[in-house]
């Protein structure tokens, strides 16, 4: 084995002076992401505009940039750390100077990314996370490529030694090896080639979360938007010829296809993004966790570390079925969907998984047989409650809208028709995602599948569970009905609407395989 060789410990260290330019380029991509949401969902962008001229508004654009270099720069000149034998510290702050600890042997996982503006610096940024945290809690925002890799070496090292099976193992092979080495070689479980990146694409849900961000702005001025968007189709020859203006439901059709039409340009232009995101994706297993490598733009790696492995999600989405990709999740201590949407992508991610290899791929990662089981299927009773409940919304919603006053009547009753049309198709849609849903143990594992014309599936085992509820509505008291929540590590997964004596006898079963398990997984 070959010994890792970092810097000696010298005492505090400073991140090299061209840091400060990836610490400026991410403070301004965290700005812009953590504020997404509030800029461009409230309307706020577009208010600004009718308020300011394009002059004020460039004025207000360049300040902030400024604002943001001098943060920088002083946020590089405080920010200090130091690598000893077991533990990395760093201090930071810019109005209060924090000092963090992290011991190695507590660290869960590491990441190494290098956007394409680092790598002619010859940088990267380095993360490190503990249980517990719910953001990355200690980030080495710009250090040399080969002291992160050395780095992430020595950490991975003395949680392998640490292991007393393995460590007893080394001391038999090699009692002479230095304290710190590498672990075994890496044996490839996945690759994803480019064209399943681009049928992930296709498949995620990510464009279209974007898209409903910054349709907010869009809404306050839809009426008229839709209004301007008519008197143009009437200026057609194609809307004369058909007389759409006395055919409402020809023009709702027209619209229908108007719409399918930009959503296959996103569906495109969301395939695109995969490919650029996940390029050159590759997943290798270790003894102790696993490795993904991936980035055209920005190259990552991700680490994740079996023991702290809680659950695996299976996700198919609608377009994912009908072209057969699936993508997994493997979810730890630590993340929740805020976590995710508010720090970018932290979850252990799989992409473009074929059905012939989705069950493999799930066994590789928590280690238990699987194959597709015989599920136990929900109440139909929630399928009728379900239905009456979104069928009242959307008629309520629809008479709303001709109440309210308007100039432009005859959009109003097409938005009106276009709700009411909607809601015909509700109760095969409810239908289908009641009968999605199910249950079943399988291997030592618990498995909840959800959907609608996709799927998701979370399996975990039980001694990962933190909480158990059974939770009854009055409407589910008078039944005999109950739903039971499972409290994991990263979240909650729910079993609606089943017998209230079955819901306790699982729960009491989940209960004691956590009490007799010889070690419980948190």
């Amino acid at each position: 084995m070959t010994e890792i060789q970092l810097p000696e410990d010298d005492g505090w260290q400073r991140l090299p002076k061209w840091a400060v330019v990836t610490m400026y380029i991410n403070g301004i991509q965290k700005f812009v992401r953590d504020n997404i949401l509030v800029f461009f969902g409230a309307g706020t962008g577009f208010a600004l505009s009718d308020a300011f001229g394009l002059r004020e508004l460039f004025l207000i654009g360049g300040l902030l940039l400024l604002g943001g270099l001098l943060i920088a720069l002083i946020y590089h000149r405080r920010f200090q750390y130091r690598i000893d034998e077991k533990n990395v510290r760093v201090r930071k702050g810019f109005f209060e100077r924090k000092e963090l600890k992290v011991p190695f042997d507590r660290v869960q996982t590491t990441g190494m990314s290098q956007p394409i503006y680092m790598k002619p610096l010859g940088l990267t940024r380095f993360t490190l996370q503990t249980p517990g945290a719910a953001i990355t809690e200690v980030a080495l925002p710009g250090i040399p490529y080969a002291q992160a890799e050395a780095l992430r070496d020595r950490i991975a090292s003395i949680q392998y030694r640490a292991r007393p099976e393995q460590a007893a193992q080394h001391s038999l092979q090699d009692p002479e090896a230095p304290e710190f080495s590498a672990q075994p070689e890496a044996v490839a479980l996945f690759e994803a080639k480019t064209g399943d990146l681009f049928l992930y694409g296709l498949t995620s849900n990510q464009i279209w979360i974007m898209l409903g961000a910054f349709s907010g702005p869009l809404i306050g001025s839809l009426e008229g938007r839709i209004g301007a968007a008519l008197e143009w189709l009437q200026g057609l020859a194609l809307f004369q010829a058909l007389n759409l203006g006395e055919s409402p439901f020809l023009l709702v059709l027209l619209l229908m296809v108007l719409v399918l039409l930009f959503g296959a340009l996103l569906m495109s232009l969301s395939g695109v993004l995969a490919i650029v995101r996940f390029y050159s994706y590759r997943l290798t297993a270790q003894s102790d966790g696993f490795k993904s490598h991936f980035g055209l733009l920005d190259k990552r790696e991700k680490t994740l570390k079996k023991i702290k492995l809680h659950s695996i999600q299976l996700v198919q989405t609608a377009i994912g079925r009908a072209i057969g990709r699936w993508h997994l999740i493997g979810h730890q201590t630590g993340m929740n969907e805020l976590a995710e949407l508010s720090g970018g992508s932290q979850k252990f991610l799989v992409p473009g998984v074929p059905n012939a290899q989705i069950f493999t791929m799930a066994e590789g990662l928590d280690g238990h047989p699987f194959n597709d089981p015989d599920w136990q299927p929900i109440d139909p009773l929630f399928r009728r409650v379900l239905s009456v409940r979104t069928s009242l919304l959307m008629i309520a919603s629809a008479l709303l809208i001709q109440l309210l006053p308007s100039e432009h009547a005859f959009t109003m009753d097409i938005i009106s028709l276009i709700i009411l049309t909607s809601n015909l198709l509700l109760f095969p849609m409810i239908d289908l995602r009641c009968k999605r849903w199910g249950y079943v143990s399988q291997n030592d594992m618990l498995l909840i599948r959800s959907g609608f014309i996709g799927q998701s599936i979370m399996r975990f085992e039980p001694q990962r569970c933190q909480q158990l509820r059974v939770k009854q509505s009055p409407l589910q008291r008078r039944r005999g009905l109950a739903n039971l929540v499972v409290r994991l590590p990263h979240g909650e997964v729910v079993i609606p609407w089943i017998p209230f004596k079955q819901a306790r006898e699982l729960a009491n079963t989940l209960l004691y395989r956590i009490e007799s398990a010889a070690l419980h997984s948190l």
